[in-house]
């Protein structure tokens, strides 16, 4: 019975630190993309605030604000689809 326990450890040891770095990994990662993505949409924000509403219109009538909302989303799935690639490395 005792083999069978040292066996079962010396499998599941390094499992649980492979998941633990990961989960490490992937908080650190998400918490760094979403400061990120804050800042640049609080950027954004205050920019377009400052211009006239009028003109605001029509950069929102020519989709800028949506073209940016899609292209923030982008920006922040590519980051997590090479964070996903660099940890299967590990």
């Amino acid at each position: 019975m005792g083999s069978i326990a040292l066996w079962l450890r010396a499998i599941a040891a390094p499992l649980v630190k492979y998941v633990l770095s990961l989960l490490g990994f992937g908080l650190v990662t998400y918490a760094g993309f979403a400061f990120m993505h804050d800042q640049l949409a609080s950027a954004v924000q205050t920019i377009l605030s400052t211009i006239d509403p009028s003109i605001y219109q029509i950069v929102a009538l020519a989709g800028l604000v949506d073209g940016l909302g899609i292209w923030m989303g982008a920006l922040t799935t590519a980051a997590v689809v090479l964070s996903v690639k660099k940890l299967m490395i590990l």
